[in-house]
C-alpha cells in the first residue's frame, strides 16, 4: 500500500461522492476527540447558535410546543 501525500489524499477525498465525503469528514472529526484534541465549536457555529438563542428569547412563543 502506497502512502499518499497530503495533496494526493485531499484530491482522492474530493473525488468521492458527497455522502462518502461527509462520512469521511465525520470520522476525521470524531477521531480528533479520541486523540485527546478538542476541536471546539467553530466561530460560525457559535454565531448561529447565539442568533437562535436571541430569537428565542425575543419571542419564546414562536417555537414549537413540546420542545422545551
Amino acid at each position: 500500500m502506497a502512502i499518499l501525500s497530503k495533496d494526493e489524499l485531499r484530491a482522492s477525498v474530493l473525488d468521492l461522492p458527497p455522502q462518502e465525503r461527509s462520512e469521511f469528514a465525520d470520522e476525521i472529526w470524531l477521531s480528533l476527540g479520541e486523540a485527546g484534541h478538542d476541536p471546539g465549536v467553530p466561530a460560525w457555529h457559535r454565531e448561529i447558535l447565539d442568533d437562535r438563542i436571541a430569537e428565542d428569547e425575543a419571542n419564546p412563543e414562536a417555537g414549537r410546543p413540546g420542545l422545551r
